[in-house]
């Protein structure tokens, strides 16, 4: 949601990683700490990652999926360095002791109550398929499920991440967020 920022810094084109979850993860995870239904989870999980592709279109990009990070943080920070140019080993042990004490998640899937989309399915497909360095583009990503419009409002996805971001550059950092009605922690 913030990429608009950080692209348009006067400095060297920035290096991108974009790490993305299991739009069941994401939806449980919604349920627990906003009380949102299964449905408003995985419609706000596929318009974040539809926007995230919109985005970097064409742009290269390390990807790689949260339970990865979780599961392995020493290879994902091996990758990560490799694909930077960097070989320090000493920062490498600090950024894997940071994701290990800093992740108290949990990766299962268990059942949401609700099934994702056909639309939600292949979104979660092709971001399953690519990892590491790669070019994410916008060919045949298809439409944006039907009911994400009634669940989360109508806001033009690419308008509303430019919105977001506009407005979290703006927002000092211990304001709360205000996102389709529920409150939560601007981070």
């Amino acid at each position: 949601l913030t990429i608009d920022l950080w692209i348009s810094r006067p400095q060297p084109e920035p290096r991108l990683v974009f790490v993305h979850r299991a739009p069941g993860a994401v939806a449980r995870s919604l349920e627990r700490s906003n009380g949102w239904p299964p449905e408003r989870g995985l419609a706000l999980w596929e318009r974040t990652n539809r926007n995230a592709i919109v985005r970097l279109d064409r742009r290269e990009v390390f990807v790689i999926d949260h339970e990865t990070v979780v599961a392995d943080p020493d290879g994902v920070v091996g990758s990560l360095g490799q694909w930077l140019g960097h070989g320090d080993e000493e920062a490498k042990a600090r950024a894997v002791a940071t994701i290990e004490r800093a992740d108290g998640t949990e990766v299962a899937t268990a059942d949401t109550g609700a099934e994702p989309s056909e639309s939600q399915r292949a979104l979660a497909e092709r971001l399953g398929r690519s990892s590491g360095p790669t070019r994410l583009d916008l060919a045949g990503l298809g439409p944006e499920t039907p009911s994400t419009d009634p669940t989360l409002g109508r806001a033009g996805n690419v308008e509303l991440a430019r919105r977001v971001a506009r407005a979290a550059r703006a927002m000092p950092r211990r304001h709360r967020l205000e996102i389709a009605g529920t409150a939560s922690p601007a981070r």
